[in-house]
């Protein structure tokens, strides 16, 4: 049996690693053309999060400052509804297991470390490059970023949300209909079911 007091210490070594590994893994993938195509989605990124931040300095005079309510609105309506569709649809992304089973770890932690997994992508990189960008260009007017940035991470806790209690409750289902379907089985002797 596993000794549960070393959790923390080997939870606090291997997470660190985990998120490192990840993070390599979607900044510097392996094969070169992907590698490409990333550096330059981040650079035309940094392009636009400049663009935007320069927005942002101009003020509200003059027909750019007219616009900039709507940008605003406009990118934090696109934030959310990217964060539902590239997560939940047209394909339920799985939540998987970070961890081997016998890994001494309790599932509020998996669940955590999961989630901390799963928040790195290369499309949340994308977004808070961007968002960090137009942050270091217009200080000034750091509340739209940061609103913007809170929507991602809470974009990225709601889908991770709905997915894992999509895969509870179809894993549920499917455990259930199975009963069902076999109402003759050995396990139902015992409530006066038929073998």
């Amino acid at each position: 049996m596993a000794d549960h007091t070393t959790l923390g210490p080997q939870l606090g070594h291997f997470l660190p690693y985990l998120l490192r590994r990840r993070l390599r893994a979607v900044l510097c993938p392996p094969t070169g053309g992907e590698r490409a195509v990333a550096w330059v989605l981040l650079v035309l990124v940094v392009l636009y999060g400049a663009g935007l931040g320069a927005l942002l300095n101009h003020g509200p005079g003059g027909e750019l400052g007219a616009l900039l309510p709507e940008v605003v609105v406009g990118l934090n309506v696109t934030l959310l509804v990217s964060a539902l569709l590239v997560n939940c649809l047209p394909a339920l992304r799985p939540v998987v297991r970070p961890v081997p089973e016998h890994f001494p770890m309790s599932a509020r932690l998996c669940v955590a470390t999961a989630f901390l997994l799963d928040l790195i992508t290369l499309r949340r990189a994308l977004l808070v490059a961007f968002l960090l960008v137009a942050l270091a260009v217009a200080p000034r007017h750091a509340v739209v970023p940061g609103r913007a940035l809170l929507l991602v991470v809470g974009a990225a806790a709601l889908s991770f949300n709905l997915r894992l209690l999509a895969a509870l409750h179809l894993g549920s289902s499917a455990l259930l209909g199975w009963w069902l379907a076999h109402p003759g089985s050995a396990y139902t002797r015992p409530w006066g079911g038929r073998p």
